[in-house]
């Protein structure tokens, strides 16, 4: 688990804009290598491991929560019930496209604007709701 953080914690330096080498990071810990680095890096360093860390493992310290076990049939609906809101969802971002290009079409015919934007906005609803059905179908109950 020490490596894990290790590494999440030169990512997440390197993702901020500077380079973390593992070297530097073992000389905060009290490692028997030489110091290369000077003593206020290592103490933000230190202070920055020591958050994430804190972060990282409060959540093995939680205590577990008790469920029942799940049936067969509360799986498979569970499942079916997924599959539903996510054929449902692709469904409507389908639907939103053919809004979307009968808008474009309109909008390069030069038709009357509230044919157009009609059609923009029921690509618009048609998209939101296969979002919202890929969000249901994400969501645990």
């Amino acid at each position: 688990m020490a490596q894990f953080a290790k590494q999440a914690l030169q990512v997440v330096v390197e993702l901020q804009g500077t380079s973390l080498r593992y070297t530097i990071y073992g000389n905060c810990r009290r490692s028997p290598k030489p110091k290369q680095a000077s003593r206020a890096r290592c103490v933000i360093k230190k202070r920055f491991a020591q958050a994430f860390a804190l972060k990282l493992f409060s959540m093995g310290n939680a205590t577990p929560v008790t469920t029942k076990p799940r049936g067969f049939f509360r799986t498979l609906w569970r499942a079916a019930r997924q599959v539903f809101h996510e054929t449902i969802g692709a469904v409507f971002f389908l639907v939103a496209l053919m809004w979307a290009n009968a808008a474009l079409r309109y909008w390069r015919q030069r038709a009357a604007n509230w044919e157009w934007r009609t059609s923009v906005g029921m690509a618009l609803a048609m998209a939101l709701f296969g979002f919202i059905s890929f969000r249901a179908s994400r969501r645990v109950r």
